[in-house]
């Protein structure tokens, strides 16, 4: 499943950021995550229902979800948690705007209210090339960011 480590590697380069130092990466992983985590093993089990489960992707229902997980998890607290989630979400979303799949769809992502579709036709979901260059450029920045770190140009 190359979208769901796609996925995984943009929430670890985020968390990698300055802006998320010192806060736990898992949150921010799992808010990544969180979208295809819901729809997918459901849409595994029961492929009719795969109209229904669209609306994993929509900010109405991850919002209010992101909320509860943040009210379950104690340590850093629910603002921090929510922050986290909401990012590894916003940036699942950004990349499912970006691709779209063989019948040229989007998710819906304003569902229930508007099953109206967004997105750029910029790479095809299942596509292992850029999937590849996407890992690439990844690991070549964190490389360059952990040696600039160890010299001391970098906080």
């Amino acid at each position: 499943m190359p979208d769901g480590l796609t996925h995984a590697l943009a929430g670890v380069l985020f968390a990698r950021s300055k802006w998320f130092k010192g806060l736990p990466v898992s949150l921010l992983l799992i808010g990544a995550l969180l979208p295809d985590v819901i729809q997918k093993p459901i849409e595994s089990v029961f492929p009719q229902a795969e109209y229904y489960l669209l609306a994993s992707h929509s900010v109405f229902l991850l919002v209010p979800l992101i909320a509860v997980i943040a009210l379950m998890i104690r340590k850093p607290g629910f603002i921090k948690t929510f922050y986290l989630l909401g990012v590894g979400v916003l940036t699942h979303l950004g990349l499912d705007s970006l691709q779209y799949d063989y019948s040229g769809n989007y998710y819906p992502v304003f569902a229930p209210f508007s099953y109206a579709r967004f997105g750029v036709n910029l790479y095809h979901s299942e596509s292992w090339i850029f999937v590849l260059l996407f890992m690439i450029c990844g690991i070549l920045i964190a490389m360059l960011c952990a040696k600039a770190r160890d010299k001391g140009n970098i906080r």
